[in-house]
């Protein structure tokens, strides 16, 4: 449902930021992705597929707030999900940091939200308010099913989709905290419990779907 979650590709490109940002403006859609709780961005670089995933955007704490109050609330944060670990998630993160940044300024998000950090312009989006999870998934034995990974990653989330990602705002700060958290809420969940005699399945079970769709549109 587009209503709940956003796809988009980060192509490498140096008008990928205008290109996705062209999607969410155009008339008929309007589309502002800080109302989505996912939005899945598909990587590919270096003949290579892994998956970015933007997670609650719309739920920036503010830090002010977070001091005053001990209780759990949902927090953001983006998820990189590699099948190989051959993307380096430093420059990717830049980039989504780069275009949420520019949504929140195109929607006129966030204008009160404290600058945390020696960050350019006091943008909202940056890795102490938005910090990138890179949690232990499973991964290929072959040099040919990262994409079915890519398209096993994200269903496997989508199964998650009414599972609240919640946590103490001043606990959230801290790395080793958030790490035991991305074992909690990805590595050990049965949705990401899976091999690759499940991912050859699905890649037969992909095939078969294609050609199915191709006798209805060609």
């Amino acid at each position: 449902n587009s209503h709940k979650h956003l796809g988009v590709i980060l192509q490498k490109d140096a008008k990928w930021n205008e290109n996705i940002e062209e999607i969410t403006t155009k008339a008929k859609k309007r589309i502002d992705i800080f109302e989505k709780k996912f939005i899945f961005i598909p990587v590919n670089k270096d003949i290579h597929w892994s998956l970015l995933v933007v997670v609650n955007p719309g739920k920036m704490i503010n830090s002010a707030t977070e001091e005053l109050s001990n209780k759990e609330a949902d927090v953001p944060f983006i998820l990189f999900l590699d099948s190989l670990r051959a993307h380096k998630k430093k420059k990717l993160k830049a980039l989504i940091y780069k275009w949420l940044n520019s949504e929140a300024r195109r929607l006129g998000k966030f204008n009160t939200l404290e600058a945390r950090g020696p960050f350019k312009d006091n943008d909202a989006f940056n890795s102490l308010t938005m910090p990138i999870m890179d949690p232990r998934v499973p991964t290929q034995d072959n040099s040919w099913d990262c994409g079915v990974f890519v398209c096993r990653y994200a269903y496997g989330l989508l199964r998650l989709y009414d599972t609240r990602f919640t946590c103490n705002p001043t606990i959230w700060k801290d790395n080793s905290h958030r790490k035991k958290l991305g074992k909690k809420w990805i590595t050990d969940s049965p949705e990401f419990n899976f091999d690759m005699s499940d991912i050859a399945r699905l890649r037969r079970e992909m095939a078969k779907l294609i050609v199915e769709l191709s006798k209805i549109y060609n």
